[in-house]
């Protein structure tokens, strides 16, 4: 890198910077900036690998990459859209070397609004490559991992604050988090799969998650705010029918959406969430809730998101880096037939494995009776993109 990429750009570098991503996480695509301003509110910055500076339209690069389509990650490798010196390279947001980034900076007040936002073509430095085992355990107190990262611990503590003012801002107006994990596989030295268990998650995943969440809408909203052409990641209210048949089934279980079916909002899901936490049925009524809602698309046009309860809403990872490192199939996947098809067949396997979870009624993450201790642990999806929220997942990416 040199000083003619640098120019023009905003130097984010003097500011205290990290990534955070899973032990496994092979490349680093996004960062966050945090402080708080002498008004009390906070200045949140969301920093997404500049992969647009590197790769121009109608080039040899651009052109492979929407041949594959998108990176496609495996327990133990991954095939990307790009050449290694930028997949893992001049696009991962590694520690301590310069980085080119897009980058959208908010100011969040006490209650969770954001009354500021800019947008800037910009350069960092990350201080720290995070995981969120580590993060989890700073704020749990851990005086050994504290001491290790002493001069981040005050980030990380303002990070657990925002993220509390924004998670409850967002469940205020009616946002819908299913308690849905995700599948781990376990794996043994061979690279054989053990078994598949349900992931674990603590709340280093929920506050990146949260200030993701944010950066999407505020993408979204400055998009229709400016009136030109845009791409918004839409999600429909449900089908009638789909909410009736879910309705009959419910009230077995004594329970309803308390709504007329054409008065439906996000609320009402979110408030049977809220009563079926922690009972029996919780983790069947939730998956049937979940296949009642619509699939989340992308559209030119913006009709909201019902089950984030947003009037705007967009994948920053798509928009602002005009592609990024993984979320090219999104926008074209008419062009990749075959990862079609590859993520139609393990989203069966995935589905049959919940499927059989429910039928069964067996805890998540509790491995079969007999089953040899695993030796190796892998998510199902390891890669740069952040774990999310349930609704963030099943939702969203689907």
């Amino acid at each position: 890198m040199d000083e003619a990429d640098l120019a023009g750009r905003t130097d984010f570098r003097g500011l205290p910077t990290v990534t955070i991503d899973g032990e496994h996480a092979r490349d680093f695509d996004d960062a966050i900036t945090l402080e708080t301003l002498r008004n009390g509110h906070y200045w949140l910055g969301v920093h997404i690998a500049d992969v647009s500076h590197y790769v121009e339209e109608g080039s040899p690069l651009d052109v492979e990459a929407y041949d594959r389509g998108t990176s496609v990650y495996f327990p133990e490798r991954a095939l990307h859209m790009f050449p290694p010196q930028l997949a893992t390279g001049l696009c991962s947001l590694r520690p301590h070397v310069d980085r080119l980034v897009q980058s959208c900076l908010m100011e969040v007040t006490r209650s969770g609004d954001v009354v500021r936002a800019e947008f800037h073509d910009g350069v960092i430095v990350s201080d720290e490559r995070m995981t969120y085992t580590d993060v989890n355990a700073i704020l749990d107190g851990d005086s050994a991992v504290r001491k290790r990262y002493a001069p981040l611990v005050p980030l990380f503590e303002l990070m657990r604050d925002l993220f509390a003012v924004l998670n409850g801002r967002r469940r205020r107006r009616g946002s819908v988090d299913f308690d849905l994990p995700q599948a781990e596989v376990l794996m043994d030295e061979a690279g054989r799969i053990e078994n598949i268990v349900a992931a674990e998650r603590n709340v280093a995943h929920r506050l990146i998650e949260e200030f993701m969440l944010l950066a999407n809408e505020t993408v979204a909203d400055h998009l229709e705010s400016q009136g030109g052409p845009g791409l918004y990641r839409i999600h429909e209210e449900p089908d009638p029918v789909k909410v009736s048949q879910f309705e009959e089934f419910i009230s077995g279980f004594g329970l309803s959406l308390a709504a007329p079916i054409n008065a439906l909002r996000p609320r009402h899901f979110q408030r049977l969430v809220e009563k079926i936490a922690g009972r029996p049925e919780e983790r069947p009524i939730a998956f049937l809730m979940l296949k009642t809602m619509q699939k989340a698309r992308y559209a030119p046009e913006n009709m909201g998101h019902f089950g984030l309860a947003a009037a705007s809403y967009t994948l920053i990872g798509a928009i602002i880096v005009l592609g990024g490192l993984g979320y090219f199939a999104d926008t074209w996947l008419g062009t990749s037939p075959w990862l079609l098809l590859l993520g139609l067949l393990l989203g069966i396997v995935v589905g049959f494995y919940e499927l059989a979870m429910v039928v069964w009624g067996r805890r998540a993450g509790e491995p079969p009776a007999g089953s040899r201790p695993a030796r190796r642990r892998f998510r199902s999806h390891p890669g740069s993109v952040p774990e999310s929220p349930p609704l963030f997942n099943h939702l969203q990416r689907l």
